[in-house]
């Protein structure tokens, strides 16, 4: 019976070790995790500038492919539906990519409200003369 007892207290004893342990693993992760906050509030916000991002030779080739990847494909899809475009150099500003883009709606705005027209007249059985500059597109 007082192997029992002896069991039952070493138990016991082996229960309080375990339980301090984790309670000091616990507090530990605990002043990690608000260190880890802290640091993370130090980074760049979504939308930032991009420094830290720009220090890496990585990153940047890979924003310069996609820029002229973009580029190229600006330019193939203006020219498909015969609108010219001025297609930004790499490096530009966000500023002068908005800018051609805008440039490049207007112009197809455009050049689907003349089509539109002149497929309304060919509903009403009218002689319809679609625009040269339509029927060149590539």
């Amino acid at each position: 019976m007082s192997n029992l007892k002896e069991e039952d207290v070493q138990d016991e004893e082996m229960i309080r070790q375990r339980t301090l342990n984790m309670r000091k693993r616990v507090e530990e992760i605990m002043r990690n995790g608000a260190t880890l906050v802290r640091e993370s509030n130090g980074l760049p916000k979504a939308g930032a500038d991009f420094e830290l991002y720009n220090s890496f030779p990585t990153f940047n080739a890979f924003m310069k492919r996609s820029e002229e990847r973009l580029n190229s494909l600006m330019g193939k899809v203006t020219n498909s539906i015969g609108c010219a475009m001025r297609v930004p150099d790499v490096g530009a500003s966000v500023e002068h990519y908005t800018e051609c883009v805008i440039e490049a709606q207007d112009n197809i705005a455009e050049r689907v409200a003349t089509l539109h027209e002149a497929l309304k007249k060919a509903e009403k059985d009218e002689i319809v003369k679609v625009p040269e500059f339509i029927t060149k597109a590539v």
